[in-house]
């Protein structure tokens, strides 16, 4: 439901990163028209904007751009993927224990009707019984 959308959610947004860097940095622009037609490719815009940037702005980019940032970033999606699956599980789990719960009590409940049903037919012919009694003895 909720979880599993927002896996999945996360899945399809961290698998659809790859291919779109992919066409950023190797693809090269369209030469006739567009802001990119004086660029070797996408990412060389990029690139001029960090270094044209200040000393603060590059030691940022540079930073979120190197392994020690990426790598840590990476680990914690794996982790963070990692734990919704076993919410998932677990919820499962305790759906499943919940459903055969359900049927173990479903099947007591059907045992007891079967026993009170015929006690309850008895008590109901007596009380008819017993208020016709009541009904003649006034009359």
């Amino acid at each position: 439901t909720k979880v599993v959308s927002t896996v999945t959610f996360l899945v399809v947004l961290g698998g659809s990163v790859f291919p779109v860097g992919d066409a950023v940095s190797r693809f090269h622009p369209s030469s006739l028209c567009g802001p990119f037609r004086t660029k070797a490719t996408f990412l060389s815009v990029i690139s001029e904007v960090v270094d044209s940037s200040s000393s603060g702005g590059k030691e940022f980019f540079e930073y979120m751009s190197s392994a020690g940032f990426i790598v840590p970033l990476i680990m914690i999606l794996i982790a963070t993927i990692g734990v919704l699956a076993a919410i998932i599980f677990a919820k499962a789990k305790l759906l499943q224990l919940t459903i055969t719960q359900l049927d173990v009590e479903g099947v007591q409940l059907i045992h007891i009707h079967e026993k009170a049903l015929p006690a309850m037919i008895e008590l109901r012919r007596i009380c008819v019984s017993s208020r016709a009694r009541t009904s003649d003895n006034l009359n």
